[in-house]
């Protein structure tokens, strides 16, 4: 067993035992590495200088109420893409995303952490606000916006010792 006293030991016996074997002929190409390395550097080019974007692509389908559900929350689009498919391209270290329909850009979102379902960005607000209040079945259902007009059930108002007589 080889002990080593420290990192920079470990990388210097390395590099000695790669080039080394990379000095010789491969078995399979019949070549020297090193020597092709060396070809090989004229056509290599340097990495940016700025970081690659990193991000995610989803796929969602806008909802009648003009939102996209991400992350447990509801997101506002313009309300031109009810029922379509839009795609999202999410940047998790940014925390924002943006979306698009067929490549074409619609809005950006940054993530909300605040309490509360809906996150509507201020040049929606008005548009949804329209859809939203000339639709009221998006959030209570077809059946419960033709029980709006109807008015509450009255109670029976009866004397407390009603309720001692029934008690006993």
């Amino acid at each position: 067993m080889i002990e080593f006293d420290s990192y920079e030991s470990i990388n210097l016996e390395l590099k000695n035992w790669l080039f080394k074997v990379n000095s010789k002929i491969h078995s399979i190409t019949e070549k020297i590495p090193n020597e092709e390395l060396m070809i090989e550097k004229n056509y290599l080019h340097t990495l940016p200088e700025t970081d690659y974007s990193l991000y995610e692509l989803e796929t969602r389908k806008v909802f009648t109420t003009s939102t996209i559900s991400f992350k447990n929350k509801y997101y506002s689009v313009n309300t031109d893409y009810l029922r379509k498919k839009v795609t999202i391209k999410y940047f998790p270290a940014q925390e924002y995303f943006i979306v698009y329909h067929n490549e074409h850009f619609i809005c950006t979102h940054h993530l909300s952490n605040k309490p509360g379902k809906y996150v509507i960005l201020p040049e929606h607000a008005k548009q949804i606000e329209k859809l939203w209040k000339s639709n009221m079945s998006l959030f209570y259902g077809k059946k419960k916006q033709a029980n709006l007009n109807v008015k509450p059930i009255q109670s029976e108002q009866r004397k407390l010792s009603y309720y001692e007589v029934v008690h006993q």
